[in-house]
């Protein structure tokens, strides 16, 4: 049962019961009526089963057959709380309790694949704010003197120049700059009010990692922008600053010798 159904399961179970990510994990372990928002009592679990009936049925036949049982009644007919099924509304709350249960040990077993999924969305947007960050190392006053130093520093990993570099985006120095709150809203972390320290610190570094990246990225891509250096020139002369300043003047003094390979080989 590892497709869209199962997330649009959660999705419902914690709409009914505004219930978070971890507490429907806990559910799965400890069992559905140990007492959880939405589905404590009878008539809480009735009415979350015939909002989303088709989705718990659908599910439960898929379960029923993997189990060997023949149709979702037999299925059912199974559960530790079975004796529930006597009236309609003991029946349906049985349902929301296995869907409560049943979202909950896929979160259990899903949730290292989340994990990566949140640090890398953390990661690009952390990109995205470096390579903004970046815009303002160098701008129309800035000489060709400054772009090639700045572009040299990177590519030859100049400690005085990478340095330098924006950095240590939540250090607080700026008043408008990012937050670990903001960024996990921004990147869409399930329950980030209520991370443990440790997953927050996880999350914290993937953005500060993507944020580097983007950085120097960004710098690099400024720096080749102002010193008018496209992939046309780069060729097979690589990160290789010194050649690929000579091809540009070459180029600029009309000559036909600016490819690397020929003037390597």
């Amino acid at each position: 049962m590892q497709d869209d159904r199962m997330d649009r399961l959660v999705a419902a179970v914690q709409d009914h019961g505004s219930l978070t990510l971890s507490e429907i994990e806990q559910a799965g372990e400890h069992g559905a009526d140990s007492g959880w928002s939405g589905f404590t009592y009878t008539s809480d679990g009735a009415e979350f089963t015939r909002a989303n009936m088709e989705l718990v049925w659908s599910l439960l036949s898929d379960e029923a057959d993997e189990f060997g049982n023949v149709g979702v009644l037999a299925h059912v007919a199974t559960f530790n709380r079975a004796d529930m099924a006597e009236t309609r509304d003991g029946f349906d709350c049985l349902l929301a309790w296995w869907a409560l249960e049943t979202a909950g040990r896929y979160l259990a077993d899903s949730r290292e694949e989340r994990h990566e999924a949140e640090s890398d969305r953390m990661r690009d947007l952390g990109e995205q704010y470096g390579r903004s960050a970046s815009t303002w190392l160098l701008d129309g006053n800035s000489t060709d003197e400054a772009a090639e130093r700045l572009l040299r520093g990177i590519l030859e990993g100049d400690p005085e120049i990478m340095d330098a570099l924006p950095s240590a985006p939540f250090s607080g120095e700026w008043a408008d700059g990012p937050t670990i709150p903001g960024m996990l809203a921004e990147a869409d972390v399930d329950d980030a009010d209520e991370l443990e320290p440790e997953r927050s610190d996880e999350l914290a570094t993937a953005f500060e990692d993507g944020y580097g990246s983007g950085v120097q990225l960004g710098a690099e891509e400024e720096a080749r922008s102002a010193l008018g250096i496209t992939t046309e020139h780069l060729g097979d002369c690589g990160s290789r600053l010194g050649e690929v300043l000579h091809s540009i003047r070459l180029r600029a003094d009309g000559s036909d010798e600016h490819d690397c390979a020929e003037r390597s080989s």
